[in-house]
């Protein structure tokens, strides 16, 4: 169906939802290279006719996602960094931080790894995305053999989210 509304309707309003309904179907259905062109259709009809300014952001969100599932992790990590720093105040902003430290992970810069995590942290206190960049902190100062700072910063979970995320989050 989305794809008979593109062909038939090209500008009309409802082409950008078809567009992202084609990019999650293919998405569900592992085709990670295909997403990514939808999601490039979906931009490039952004740019002739414009769309919705929560689905623009949500599309640049979940192109970084598709880069990332291909292990294009410099060109994920520059999108997980532009929808952190042009939309700060979105809802999928601490995500996009904590996704550009995996990047960073991932292409082993450990330290900004540790620091895009560390302010996730601090950014996000008391979230879920902070506690999981909490433990991911921990983790590589434990794979880095840097014992001591990974117990502390164990201990230091315990102590902060012992109750739980949300607990946290009003303490």
């Amino acid at each position: 169906i989305d794809r008979q509304v593109l062909s038939l309707y090209p500008a009309h309003p409802f082409v950008p939802y078809a567009l992202d309904g084609v990019a999650w179907g293919l998405f569900l259905q592992g085709q990670d290279a295909a997403v990514q062109r939808e999601r490039q259709k979906l931009s490039d009809h952004g740019r002739r006719w414009g769309i919705p300014e929560e689905l623009a952001r949500l599309n640049l969100y979940e192109t970084a996602n598709c880069l990332f599932n291909q292990k294009r992790y410099m060109d994920a990590l520059s999108l997980y960094t532009r929808v952190a720093s042009e939309h700060p105040e979105h809802e999928r902003a601490p995500e996009a931080r904590y996704r550009a430290g995996l990047c960073y992970y991932r292409l082993e810069s450990f330290g900004q790894a540790v620091q895009a995590w560390e302010r996730v942290e601090q950014d996000s206190a008391g979230s879920p995305v902070s506690v999981r960049a909490a433990w991911q902190i921990a983790d590589t100062y434990f794979r880095a053999r840097k014992y001591d700072t990974g117990i502390a910063t164990y201990q230091r979970i315990l102590d902060r989210y012992a109750a739980g995320p949300s607990e946290a989050a009003t303490a």
